[in-house]
């Protein structure tokens, strides 16, 4: 497959937000250096497995930390809790201006 229409494909369905190529990506995926601009789909295939078994490791995590920290606002007294979500209020707005 030509690395072109692959990253044309991952802006498309919206995994990339643009659709120009991804060099380290594109040498990672290269059919050989040879041939720099094709890319070779059993490797993505491997590529897109071993993401989507990142992805359930990290929504495991994910899920850990939370049960956790709803543990932890449970231990707070009233006013400490929310002192504590206000600050965390107030750091994802933080984060949302800088995505910005």
């Amino acid at each position: 497959m030509k690395a072109d229409d692959f990253f044309g494909l991952l802006h498309e369905s919206g995994i990339r937000k643009k659709d120009a190529s991804h060099d380290n990506l594109q040498d990672f995926l290269k059919l050989s250096p040879s041939f720099p601009d094709l890319i070779v789909l059993k490797s993505i295939k491997r590529t897109l497995e071993q993401m989507a078994e990142n992805e359930e490791f990290m929504d495991a995590i994910r899920e850990d930390i939370m049960l956790a920290d709803e543990h932890a606002l449970q231990q707070m007294d009233p006013d400490e809790r929310e002192a504590y979500l206000a600050e965390l209020a107030a750091m994802e707005q933080e984060m949302e201006d800088d995505e910005d």
